[in-house]
């Protein structure tokens, strides 16, 4: 796809909310375990991690002429580990979120 389709598919937020957070992302050959980190208790520092490798990976989508499908959904579960770092800091908001994460890709199909 287009790097300015890439974009805009990453900045759309309903993408973004309907996406799961994997247990593992893999990125350049590297591991991340998102799930893992999110209840790590180190929210901050999370956020920041996450928010460069986003960062990092954007700016190469938008160098790009063609953006393989995959780079856009490496994207969009970092933007949606964000938020989710952002939002939930609790363990009781966790699950709250999780069943709003459902009830949003229900209404989606």
């Amino acid at each position: 796809m287009k790097s300015d389709d890439a974009l805009k598919k990453i900045d759309n937020l309903v993408n973004i909310l309907t996406v799961e957070i994997p247990e593992v992302l893999e990125i350049d050959g590297k591991l991340y375990p998102l799930k893992e980190d999110i209840i790590s208790g180190e929210r901050i520092k999370m956020i920041k991690k996450y928010e460069k490798i986003y960062e990092n990976l954007r700016d190469r989508i938008r160098k790009m002429e063609e953006v393989p499908q995959e780079m856009v959904d490496k994207a969009l579960i970092l933007r949606r580990a964000i938020l989710f770092l952002k939002e939930y800091r609790g363990h009781e908001e966790i699950e709250d979120a999780e069943r709003w994460l459902e009830y949003i890709k229900k209404i989606k199909m």
